[in-house]
């Protein structure tokens, strides 16, 4: 039975009552509209019109995604929003609107907002993490919507939200895994090449996928950073690799993940058989993954996970994702005793977002023996100092040595305790 419409003559022209709610509709360009709103009594009510009648500017909304469309190709210009990120809010504000049941900004209400909310945290489709990130996006969307008079007031204010559990994924390879999925790639490799010859399209003249696992697993880069990594990126004199805080190459400026201002480069050292893929097969380039493809319209210049999904499926580590690779490079790291401060450093990241996000999922002591604080050849601590050339005495002054120190803190290769003491 539909809610009763109380249209009593209150002193605000357009004020109506229905069911437990408030709503005050007006006449835009010929065509009506209402604004729905919560207020505890009538008195509140008629005060709250009063108010809005007083913005005269406020303007009838278009279609959602003329809005949407408007919203994030203003943010991204202004640099309030990066393009890679501009276009992950419009994905989501243009895929969650039908399950909300919007067809115009117009119809956001704190009713409508909450009820979609409630029903992703119960039914369970996504964590409550991304169900709170999302909530975001409509947020800052529906303020864009209020600076434009669009909007009377963000209707997201009024939504009651569950705070983020602990519940930060609990899935990492360790350095056997890691080791055993560097072979499989050399084997699959090997066998491709086997029945495709030289020339042919389908030929692969180095192993990309072994790249990748290295890049992923003994770096700790994400898929994006992999993905536009060049050969400029790659220091193989110092056993380094050195992505910058941003770079435009190829008509296209990209930039790591992070706040404008306090986003910054990350120097990451090799392990061994990071160096000795590249002394194989040469550094490729412009980029280290499929070098002829140009950036197009896709987020990503190449799509690799759908090659990597498809090869941990074959070996049976479907249940791992690329950025669980990332995860996995702190995790073994940590549990081969090195610094957690020296891994925050390589990462770029703060201290407490290494510890929260990547470096709790230590393995149990037998696991530690057999893997990463092993002196396995394959194990993940292998790390390859950069060499650095040493005074006559084979000491060095005071001042070299420093100075010495003074770059390799700079890099991120020491800690600020080790270079202090």
């Amino acid at each position: 039975m539909p809610k009763r419409v109380h249209r009593k003559k209150y002193p605000v022209k357009g004020l109506e009552r229905h069911g437990r709610r408030w709503r005050w509709t007006r006449v835009i360009d010929g065509r009506r509209v209402r604004y729905p709103f919560d207020a505890a009594n009538e008195a509140e009510a008629i005060a709250w019109v009063m108010q809005m009648e007083g913005r005269s500017e406020i303007v009838d909304a278009g279609l959602w995604e003329h809005e949407v469309t408007s919203y994030t190709t203003e943010s991204v210009a202004a640099g309030r929003l990066s393009p890679v990120y501009g276009e992950d809010r419009k994905l989501v504000l243009m895929r969650e609107a039908p399950r909300m049941g919007v067809n115009s900004p117009a119809d956001l209400t704190p009713a409508r907002i909450q009820a979609w909310y409630d029903s992703e945290i119960k039914a369970d489709r996504l964590v409550t993490v991304t169900v709170n990130h999302y909530l975001k996006h409509f947020d800052g969307f529906c303020r864009w919507l209020v600076s434009k008079n669009k909007l009377l007031e963000n209707p997201c204010k009024a939504v009651e939200v569950v705070q983020n559990p602990d519940n930060t994924r609990e899935v990492y390879l360790t350095s056997d895994a890691v080791a055993e999925l560097l072979k499989s790639a050399r084997e699959d490799h090997k066998k491709w090449n086997e029945r495709h010859k030289p020339g042919m399209k389908a030929h692969d003249p180095y192993p990309t996928i072994e790249l990748f696992i290295l890049l992923a697993c003994e770096c700790g880069m994400r898929k994006g950073e992999i993905d536009a990594a060049r050969s400029e990126w790659v220091d193989l004199e110092r056993g380094l690799i050195i992505i910058p805080a941003e770079e435009e190459y190829d008509g296209k400026i990209w930039k790591r993940k992070g706040k404008t201002g306090r986003r910054r480069r990350a120097v990451i050292p090799m392990v061994k058989e990071l160096k000795d893929w590249f002394q194989k097969w040469g550094v490729p380039s412009p980029y280290l993954l499929k070098p002829e493809k140009r950036w197009g319209k896709n987020r990503y210049r190449y799509e690799i996970h759908m090659v990597m999904e498809r090869f941990l499926k074959r070996h049976g580590y479907e249940h791992v994702t690329i950025h669980d690779m990332r995860r996995s490079f702190a995790s073994n790291r940590v549990s081969a005793g090195l610094p957690m401060e020296k891994i925050a450093n390589w990462m770029a990241i703060d201290l407490s977002t290494a510890w929260k996000r990547y470096a709790r999922f230590i393995p149990a002591d037998a696991d530690i023996e057999r893997g990463s604080a092993s002196s396995s050849q394959t194990a993940v601590e292998q790390v390859l100092v950069p060499e650095r050339p040493v005074s006559e005495n084979h000491l060095g002054t005071t001042k070299e040595r420093l100075a010495s120190l003074k770059e390799l803190f700079d890099e991120g290769l020491i800690t600020e305790l080790e270079f202090s003491e």
